[in-house]
């Protein structure tokens, strides 16, 4: 029986409330974790940890979340999959930073359809 390699997901997100049920469900959809609370820490791990998963709160206190999606973007080749939840307005996202699909996951969002769904994005 082979043993399954577990993907490193970074969880960027300053609540400490949504990182334990983010931590709860990607434990159990079997990623290993690193977690950032600040966009400069984000993009620090990004370079320095090539994690295969990213997940993004759009409100980061340092106010650099646009830079980490700008930089998941441009990644090639193929940078890490990634998702974002916010607070924000959906409208307001769209405005900010374009529509982002089934990428975007507005708060309160279920924890393990987001694990789930990077799962998916991921095979």
């Amino acid at each position: 029986m082979g043993s399954r390699v577990s993907k490193t997901v970074l969880v960027v997100e300053d609540d400490p409330a949504v990182l334990c049920v983010l931590r709860i469900a990607l434990r159990q959809a079997d990623f290993d974790i690193v977690e950032a609370s600040t966009g400069a820490d984000a993009l620090r791990l990004i370079g320095k940890r090539s994690p295969e998963g990213v997940i993004l709160d759009l409100m980061l206190p340092d106010g650099q979340a646009g830079n980490v999606l700008d930089l998941l973007r441009v990644e090639v080749p193929p940078g890490p999959e990634w998702l974002v939840v916010s607070a924000m307005d959906p409208d307001e996202v769209r405005r900010k930073y374009g529509d982002l699909g089934r990428r975007f996951f507005p708060k309160p969002f279920d924890p393990w359809d987001l694990a789930n769904s990077l799962r998916r994005s991921l095979r």
